[in-house]
């Protein structure tokens, strides 16, 4: 077969796998459910692929959404596709979008939404810490974000020095992003940034100036609205 049907899940340590589809023994397919070693497995993330080489020779997966009577028939349009272009028809095809929520756009949907319903404050947090997370992040789909991607947000933050209790706090914001689209968390249990709780301590006036000469405008924002509690009583 010169084209293959997969369906990219989320498996249970959070990574990403092409899984074969399920197939009734009537030879139509269930859909969003995929063998994992040998294994029916229900999985409403899935994204069904088209796997192909291409006349130059490169081997790609090519995005179809979780609709599986559309990726076949995508499928049997592919095949034909590519028949075409061995006997030397020449085939102009239209330019491949990405499936699924662009990530910038739902992003930006989602922050709007927290800038109408959510303090002023609460709002450049939530920015901060999504706009920071998707400059990170490898995917250019809200579907196509996994586990690799909110630990690279974290690792990011980590470099930078900054405390696991902020770390977490950020990690909370990214999550309500997730949810709010009505797509899992991929992170684990074990892998939530602990922290322990400590009594605040006041920043010196030196320390803020240094803060602030190396905050960004977003940051700066966020430090302003923060100030009371941030300087507290002045060493």
């Amino acid at each position: 077969m010169k084209v293959r049907l997969y369906i990219r899940i989320r498996l249970a340590d959070g990574k990403r796998h092409y899984a074969d589809p399920f197939y009734r023994s009537n030879e139509k397919p269930k859909p969003l459910y995929a063998l994992v070693e040998g294994k029916l497995e229900h999985h409403p993330e899935g994204v069904y692929h088209l796997r192909y080489c291409r006349a130059d020779g490169k081997c790609v997966y090519e995005a179809m959404g979780n609709d599986v009577w559309a990726a076949l028939a995508a499928r049997l349009k592919r095949e034909r596709t590519l028949e075409a272009q061995e006997v030397g028809i020449e085939i102009v095809e239209p330019e491949a979008k990405p499936q699924g929520h662009d990530l910038a756009e739902a992003s930006a949907q989602y922050l709007a939404e927290v800038r109408a319903g959510k303090s002023h404050k609460t709002h450049i947090a939530y920015r901060v810490a999504i706009r920071e997370f998707i400059e990170h992040a490898k995917a250019t789909t809200l579907e196509e974000l996994s586990r690799s991607d909110v630990l690279a947000y974290t690792g990011a933050l980590r470099d930078r020095g900054m405390s696991p209790r902020a770390i977490a706090t950020r990690i909370i914001y990214i999550k309500t992003l997730f949810l709010h689209y009505g797509l899992p968390w991929p992170m684990l249990k074990t892998g939530k940034v602990r922290y322990t709780e400590k009594d605040a301590e006041a920043y010196s006036t030196e320390n803020l100036q240094r803060l602030l000469a190396t905050a960004d405008q977003d940051e700066t924002d966020l430090f302003h609205f923060q100030r009371p509690t941030a300087m507290g009583a002045s060493r």
